[in-house]
């Protein structure tokens, strides 16, 4: 539970940059590639950074089931893309770990018990997730063939039966 709150608030974060930032693109007058002081990339990428560190640690703790881990590597993959960085640049690293960050702003807030959480990721049966498993088996095979259309089709029914999964929405 603790690590699907920290999780949550590390995407949190990262959703909140990012909006604030294509907030200030959207109203800028300057084409989006200049619309972006310096300073402000700067700080969405050490944030990103951040995000990477604590997700590569998740990944060598040795706790997460083989999905968790296949979804973590699918999000640390789409967010090196996406952000041009990797956590071999330690140029963008800042003092603090997301976890103490996230501990120090959390100090002053009681937990959610877990009766008032409405989300169940473990009610998914095992015969939904073989159908899904099958369904992204389908959409890759799509995919092979540069059928993007029927593979767009595969993966969103994956995402219908098991939404938990993050690999499916990465695919589609």
């Amino acid at each position: 539970m603790v690590l699907a709150r920290s999780v949550s608030f590390f995407l949190f974060l990262w959703v909140f940059v990012e909006n604030s930032r294509r907030q200030r693109v959207s109203s800028s007058p300057l084409p989006p590639h200049r619309a972006l002081h310096p300073g402000i990339m700067s700080d969405t990428k050490r944030l990103a950074f951040s995000i990477l560190r604590f997700l590569h640690d998740q990944l060598n703790s040795g706790t997460l089931t083989s999905d968790a881990k296949e979804s973590l590597e699918v999000a640390v993959q789409c967010m090196e893309t996406a952000y041009e960085i990797s956590t071999d640049d330690q140029s963008l690293a800042v003092p603090m770990s997301l976890p103490e960050i996230f501990n120090a702003a959390t100090a002053k807030f009681p937990a959610q018990s877990q009766a008032n959480n409405n989300s169940s990721p473990n009610c998914l049966s095992d015969e939904d997730r073989a159908e899904a498993e099958a369904l992204k088996t389908e959409g890759n095979e799509q995919m092979r063939v540069e059928n993007y259309s029927a593979a767009v089709e595969f993966y969103s029914q994956a995402i219908v039966l098991n939404p938990q999964n993050a690999v499916y929405f990465c695919n589609r």
